[in-house]
């Protein structure tokens, strides 16, 4: 009998320790439990939270960062990004890529978030194709927001790593590239005219014009001096740039 209890006392540790051991590489998965949906008015179906977490755990596994939207309704009270990080524990410095959707009686209201390397990694024109995309914009504000979050979550994951928009690099090659034909086609043009034009006659000044220098005197006729002065020292401007974590508010529509 003792051995049997024993037995089933070990069966329910074993099973306890899987359990456990899943939860913790769900939570490790999905940046620390951070990655997902909070609908903390109930906005949302149970298919529609689905949706919206697969799409936010597959680009926060593309991206290396968690990735998480909030959807609320407005009841008079606003809930901003630095409201979602206290609540979380976490600070600006953390890696967090965050959508807020805010439902109020006559519209919807969507603002984007970014902390810590996502900051520098979604520069101010990506997040401006995030936002302004058409599945994301109008699909939020037709309310359709579990759309609308999940093409969020997907361009989010190609702007982090670099891929959303036209590359700045590109744009340079191509306009270098065309600068360079055109300036090559418009040198040759120049050239060839003339070529074919004949060279203009120098002006016989034996025949028409004649000096004979019969005086000459110098004669200083006024003086002007400058002064210059040059600065050694004093107040100067100061640049620099931005390290380290942080970020915040991006924009919102």
């Amino acid at each position: 009998m003792m051995k049997k209890i024993l037995s089933v006392l070990m069966l329910g540790i074993l099973l306890c320790g899987i359990f456990a051991l899943g939860a913790s590489a769900e939570e490790e998965r999905t940046g620390d439990g951070l990655t997902g949906v909070i609908d903390a008015s109930e906005l949302l179906n149970e298919l529609e939270e689905q949706e919206i977490n697969e799409a936010l755990a597959k680009a926060s596994e593309e991206m290396g960062i968690p990735i998480c939207a909030y959807v609320f309704e407005y009841v008079g009270r606003e809930v901003w990004g630095e409201d979602y990080l206290a609540a979380r524990g976490l600070s600006e410095n953390d890696d967090l890529v965050l959508m807020i959707v805010t439902v109020r009686r006559f519209e919807i209201n969507y603002d984007l978030y970014t902390y810590g390397d996502a900051y520098f990694k979604i520069n101010e024109k990506e997040v401006d194709y995030i936002l302004d995309d058409n599945d994301v914009y109008y699909n939020i504000k037709n309310g359709r927001i579990a759309e609308g979050l999940c093409a969020y979550a997907a361009l989010a994951s190609e702007a982090y790593v670099g891929r959303l928009g036209v590359s700045w690099v590109l744009i340079l090659i191509v306009a270098l590239v065309i600068g360079a034909i055109a300036g090559f086609i418009s040198v040759k043009s120049i050239s060839a005219s003339y070529k074919r034009k004949n060279p203009s006659q120098s002006y016989p000044l034996d025949r028409f014009a004649k000096l004979e220098l019969t005086h000459e005197s110098d004669r200083e006729i006024g003086k002007f001096v400058t002064t210059t002065i040059v600065s050694t020292g004093g107040r100067g401007g100061h640049g620099g740039s931005r390290s380290g974590g942080g970020g915040g508010h991006r924009g919102g529509r």
